[in-house]
């Protein structure tokens, strides 16, 4: 067994020092061990700290810097908005002035040439209107003065006829007016009709023919007339195969067509039927529509013809521009016509004859104007009914027209008072176009027409009280 080591001896003191002193040295070593760890970790915290607060501080910078850029930022784009709106309105203000300058310039130099305009056209006008001149000359300075605008398009046409009127060979006066073409157009055809009513004054409806009131001899006035028509067709159809039919599209205007048909109809009359059906398939308006009524007159029963006809004059005739339209058709039928018409053509004609009176709502002086107009256009399609086709060439309209008399009737028979009676007499205008009807239908001597005709003359007397001389109409009618 191991001896114990006695701790009051020496040796057990010294040993006892010496764990003494290593418990110790431990103790500091591990007291050092932590002051190191606890102050690491407090520098730790710090630096963090203190790199925190770094990071805040930067980070506000950050902040400020940018808001500071931002509001000089702003301030900059709207100091260069500013300036650029000043300066895009000063470059605008520059332009318009520039603009308005320009302006100014063109109608100083319009005025200008305006100006020069009026004294060459003083001087050429003394030159073309001087009889002692040439009379080349004289058509060749209006077409100088034309060319360069000194004179306008349509005096250059009324001074070029008169230079043909006075001798300008036919060539030279068709070379001329076809440089004031198209605007020269309407300015044309109203010389146009002042031909046109000297021929209708000479040539009758009837084929007969009147001295000219010119003094002149008949075959005289004949061959002017006729050499002046082929002249004005010359100008037209030229102009219309060198410049295109789109630059004469007035004469798709059925406004425009209204009021000069006729000179145009005057120019354009068909020497044949098949020069007629040509132009019935021209592609403007007007000069197809001419087609049309040369054909009829050629041949009273074309009845591609007279439909074509019909859908020309299938109307609303409500408005002015419609019946004036209408008008001028028949017009044109009536005084260029050399026979008795008949035909397919009294179908349309009948239709307008019989067409009723538009109703409106109030009672303005423009719907009576019109109602006035209405009226007159249905008297020109009974006078035509009557005249031109003889009553009995209207034959073809039968039909249409007894139904119009049927309906006359039905209508009387359902009036029972004075009121009803006055309304009838407002529709029918008193009967005069039914005394126009009553007269074309007592020429057909059909079954039809005897049945019509007997019907209305058993109608009561009292009745017919509103509707002055039908009555009488009726029984003549049926003599």
């Amino acid at each position: 067994m191991k001896k114990q080591l006695d701790p009051e001896s020496f040796k057990g003191k010294i040993y006892l020092l010496i764990v003494d002193k290593i418990i110790i040295g431990a103790i500091i070593a591990i007291a050092f061990v932590v002051y190191d760890q606890i102050k690491t970790a407090s520098d730790n915290n710090e630096k963090q700290e203190v790199q925190k607060n770094q990071d805040k501080f930067n980070t506000q910078s950050q902040f400020n810097q940018r808001a500071f850029l931002t509001k000089t930022q702003i301030s900059q784009l709207r100091y260069d908005s500013l300036t650029h709106k000043n300066q895009l309105d000063f470059e605008i203000n520059s332009e318009n002035n520039q603009v308005a300058f320009r302006q100014a310039t063109i109608e100083g130099q319009k005025i200008q040439l305006e100006f020069e305009r009026a004294k060459l056209s003083k001087e050429v006008w003394s030159i073309m209107t001087d009889t002692s001149k040439n009379i080349f000359t004289r058509a060749y300075t209006l077409r100088s003065a034309i060319i360069t605008k000194a004179v306008d398009e349509g005096t250059g046409i009324d001074v070029a006829c008169r230079l043909y009127e006075e001798g300008l060979p036919s060539e030279d006066f068709v070379r001329i007016a076809k440089t004031c073409m198209p605007k020269g157009l309407t300015s044309l055809l109203q010389n146009a009709n002042i031909t046109s009513n000297e021929f209708l004054s000479i040539q009758q409806p009837n084929g007969s023919l009147n001295q000219p009131k010119s003094g002149e001899s008949l075959s005289d006035a004949i061959n002017r007339i006729q050499s002046q028509q082929r002249a004005y067709r010359e100008i037209i159809s030229e102009s219309i195969h060198d410049l295109g039919v789109l630059n004469f599209k007035i004469l798709n205007n059925q406004k425009y067509l209204s009021e000069n048909l006729q000179p145009l109809f005057f120019i354009y009359q068909a020497g044949s039927q098949p020069d007629a059906i040509e132009q019935s398939t021209n592609s403007i308006n007007g000069l197809r529509i001419i087609g049309l009524i040369n054909r009829v007159f050629f041949d009273g029963n074309d009845k591609e013809a007279a439909v074509k006809l019909n859908q020309v004059l299938n109307l609303k005739y409500d408005n002015q521009t419609n019946i004036n339209f209408a008008k001028s058709i028949i017009k044109i039928m009536s005084l260029f016509r050399i026979h008795t018409l008949t035909g397919e053509i009294a179908i349309p004609i009948s239709k307008i004859a019989v067409d009723p009176c538009f109703k409106f709502s109030k009672t303005t002086n423009e719907n009576l104007e019109l109602k006035a107009e209405h009226y007159w256009l249905q008297y020109y399609a009974g006078e035509f009914l009557s005249v031109s086709m003889n009553k009995v060439g209207a034959i073809k309209g039968e039909s249409i027209l007894t139904e119009y008399l049927r309906k006359f009737k039905t209508d009387l028979d359902l009036a029972k008072d004075k009121n009803s009676l006055d309304k009838i007499s407002s529709i029918y205008e008193s009967g005069k176009t039914v005394r126009q009807i009553v007269e074309v239908v007592g020429s057909f001597k059909t079954s039809e027409s005897i049945k019509i005709l007997t019907a209305l003359s058993k109608i009561e007397e009292s009745k017919l009280k509103n509707f002055p001389f039908l009555k009488e109409d009726i029984n003549d009618s049926l003599k």
